[in-house]
Formats: structure tokens, sequence, C-alpha cells
């Protein structure tokens, strides 16, 4: 009888793991499903995965343009906000890199990685205004401000201020130059104009018209999304959330000025997280903020 009691109880527990088992299986896939593995929505505005764009590697004419060619033009303050991770210095045999530019009036990048800004002075004359000592290391995901206050320029890398110059730029972003063809330069997203391209990845693009942006704004508010409650100033917003191979970039921006990015001769989206195996464990990789459309990890 003892023999038969021990075999039952093993079968009771046998079964009762089973069944735990199984919930936890089923349990796993639901968060699998919720926390990245799932399909975007068209736009990715409700996406579960956090993409970013991958600009120029390989070659080196990937944009993301602006469609309004007076975008911030005629503005004394602004502040431009995105995180980067550069995969390469050299391309197209020049160290310059673009991450926003509009040509004959602007360009914010990197110059053998650090960080740089140079504004039109009119003429066709440029001023190379910043150089900062901070270098912007390979490979590694920084979060790079460049604030415009008046004629003053403040740089931020990682939320925290690493240059800060007077008269390094014009009272007002001015002048609307034209192509050859008429159309104007447009603000552009990982390459200048003139073929100083951004090789590597972008993400959450944030541009802030009339607004200078303060060093504790911009480190509080570089690992979230922004709500719209606490947006004033923003024009635009992109997070490149958008599933892989949609050619336009949509404006996050909920105010009344909403501009989607063209994506010139398709740059790529790439998950921000990684997945690997090691055995039979899968390993999860987040080098920096997750910010996916919904959802999150825990």
């Amino acid at each position: 009888m003892t023999e038969l009691k021990l075999v039952r109880n093993a079968a009771g527990w046998l079964r009762r793991f089973a069944i735990a088992i199984s919930v936890l299986m089923f349990s796993l896939a639901v968060a699998i499903s919720n926390f990245g593995l799932a399909q975007s929505t068209d736009t990715g505005a409700n996406s579960v995965i956090d993409y970013s764009l991958t600009f120029n590697e390989g070659r080196s004419d990937q944009v993301a343009e602006h469609p309004d060619g007076n975008f911030i033009l005629g503005q004394t303050n602004v502040t431009w906000e995105a995180w980067i991770y550069q995969t390469s210095r050299n391309v197209a045999g020049t160290v310059r890199a673009g991450i926003f530019s509009k040509e004959m009036n602007f360009v914010l990048g990197t110059d053998s990685g650090r960080l740089w800004s140079a504004f039109q002075t009119g003429g066709n004359v440029w001023n190379d205004n910043i150089y900062t000592r901070a270098v912007v290391p390979l490979n590694t995901w920084t979060h790079v401000a460049f604030v415009k206050a008046g004629t003053t320029m403040r740089v931020f890398m990682n939320g925290q201020l690493v240059e800060e110059r007077a008269n390094a730029a014009p009272q007002t972003i001015n002048g609307n130059e034209y192509l050859n063809s008429g159309s104007p330069y447009r603000f552009s997203i990982g390459r200048r104009h003139n073929g100083e391209a951004f090789v590597g990845r972008i993400d959450e693009v944030r541009v802030w018209e009339s607004v200078v942006r303060t060093e504790a704004q911009i480190a509080a508010n570089m690992h979230t999304k922004v709500v719209a409650g606490n947006a004033s100033g923003l024009v635009g917003y992109w997070d490149f959330n958008e599933p892989p191979g949609t050619q336009l970039a949509y404006d996050r921006n909920t105010g009344g000025y909403t501009q989607n990015l063209s994506l010139v001769n398709s740059p790529t989206r790439t998950d921000v997280k990684t997945v690997s195996s090691n055995n039979l464990d899968t390993v999860i990789t987040f080098p920096r903020t997750y910010l996916p459309g919904v959802g999150g990890w825990t």
C-alpha cells in the first residue's frame, strides 16, 4: 500500500508539474509577443519594437529629408536631439559626418569623432564654430543635443554639457538657398548635401523650435518618450519605429505642425535590442533605454 501511495503522489506531482510548465510556456509566449517579437502596425505608432534608422553602411547617399524647405528658418532658439550609434568616422574620404543639416544654413554632426557645429554667415562663408573636446565613441549608443540660444551654441553628450560658446551662431537661422533645380535645400538627417555622411544608426530625433532646452530637461527626457502635454515647442519628433521597408518616417508630434520624413535611398531599420542564443538560453541585450511605441520591458 505504501508503494502504491508513493506512485500516486508521484503521478499527481507530475501532472501538476506538467500543468505548471504549460502555463509558464504560454505566459512566456505572450510576454515575448508583447516585448518585441510581434509585428508593428503600419505607421509604427504602436510598435512594440524600438527600431533605429541605419544610414550609409557600405554607401554614402542615404538620408532622411524634411518636406518643408522653410523648416526652422527664421528661428533664434532651436534644440536638436537624437540618440546616435556611429560605426565609422571616415566615408567617401571625409571625417566629417552630418547628423542634422540644412545646406547653406547649418550642419550639426561630428568631425573626427568630436561633436561639431557650423553655420553659414552669408556669401557662402561658413564658420566652423564648435569642435568639442568630447569624442563620440564608436559602436556605442550616445545621446547628443545641440542647443542654439541666440548666438550662443551649447552641445550636450549623454545629458551633460560638453561645450558652450558665445557668438557661435547667427542670431536667426535665415536664408532659403536653392538647388539648381529650383527646389530648396531640405532639413536632412544622416547626411549633409555635400556628401558628409553619417555612418551608423540614429534614433529618437526631436527638434524644438523657440525652445532652449536645459541640461536638466535633456538629461531627464532622453530616456523617455515625449509626452504630448509636455511638448511645448516640439516641431518634429521621429522615432523610426515604422516596420522595416517603410520609406517614410512618421512625425510623432501631436501638435498642429506634423511632417513626415522621406527616406532617400532606403536607409534600413534595426532593432535597438539584440537577441542571441547561449546553449538553450535566449539572451536579450539592451545597449540603451528601449523606447518602443507601446509596451516595454520589466
